[in-house]
């Protein structure tokens, strides 16, 4: 039996059809605007610093088990416990770079290893202090429905989607309309002008890299109320990440913003109409066929 003829008998009437698509479509945008939040640290860094973190993900993932412990044992919501979260892995994001930037030339070469084995260690470390259990942060106040005409959104994801966009909108502002994201622009522009010009590069490249692994922790404790938490999920989310970056040109916010739609969407509507088994196969696909078009992302051109 074909999938379409699977889906036709789920749902035999039109109309129900359509409520099933719409509610896919609400809930893959709301999860794409995680996506992007996801990914920001990752492509803030990258665009600026020019290292190539491939242990973004299990940063994420820190500060999903530091929601969950904080949760779990003393009942906090993730919300409150996101500036916490926020606050260690930017403690951790000054050891990280203060090891990166005693890094020798070629320098993107060594800092891709260089953040593989953090990735390594990290992922190690998690497994030996939190099991490899899986873990989940069911808050009640996230589980409750918000319906709105024949829609049934959680109020989980739907903060979580709120809050992604307003963080990034901050981030974007912090970027564009402050005197420090003009410097941290030139910076990604051409580090060595910067430098003459009087910018301390060193000290840019130490400030975006504490943003950066900032928002992954933020992003952590909302993780883990979307997501099976477990010491080896850190790979999916960097994957996310490093694909989106790329997709959405680096140093563009609305690219990073569009790509995070694109692949939420995906996942929703193949959820909804073939089954979720499939969601991270065509999601993925559907990006990387795009990115094959436009080999030089969806918003090529000026930097953030």
């Amino acid at each position: 039996m074909s999938e379409l003829v699977r889906t036709r008998q789920r749902y035999p009437s039109i109309k129900g059809l359509m409520v099933v698509l719409l509610q896919a479509v609400v809930s893959g945008a709301l999860m794409g605007l995680f996506y992007a939040l996801l990914a920001a640290g990752f492509a803030l860094i990258f665009g600026v610093v020019r290292v190539f973190n491939l242990a973004h993900g299990e940063l994420v993932l820190i500060g999903a088990y530091l929601g969950y412990g904080l949760w779990a044992l003393g009942g906090l919501d993730p919300l409150w416990s996101m500036p916490v979260a926020a606050a260690f892995l930017i403690l951790v994001g000054f050891l990280v770079h203060r090891v990166l930037s005693r890094t020798s030339e070629p320098f993107e070469l060594n800092t891709l290893v260089l953040t593989f084995g953090f990735s390594l260690l990290f992922q190690n470390l998690l497994l030996i202090l939190m099991s490899g259990n899986y873990r989940l942060v069911v808050a009640q106040s996230f589980e409750q429905a918000f319906v709105l005409g024949p829609v049934s959104v959680s109020i989980g994801r739907l903060v979580v989607g709120v809050v992604s966009l307003i963080s990034l909108g901050t981030l974007s502002f912090l970027l564009r309309g402050t005197y420090m994201g003009k410097v941290m622009r030139a910076t990604s522009q051409d580090r060595e002008a910067a430098s003459l010009m009087g910018i301390n590069v060193a000290r840019i490249d130490l400030y975006v890299f504490a943003i950066g692994t900032g928002i992954a922790g933020m992003a952590g404790p909302l993780y883990a109320t979307l997501h099976y938490v477990q010491p080896a999920a850190g790979v999916e989310a960097t994957l996310i990440a490093l694909i989106l970056t790329i997709f959405g040109g680096v140093g563009r916010m609305e690219g990073l913003l569009l790509g995070g739609l694109i692949f939420g969407l995906t996942e929703s509507l193949t959820v909804a109409l073939i089954g979720s088994q499939w969601k991270e196969l065509l999601a993925f696909m559907v990006l990387i066929l795009l990115l094959r078009a436009r080999s030089v992302g969806l918003l090529p051109g000026k930097v953030y």
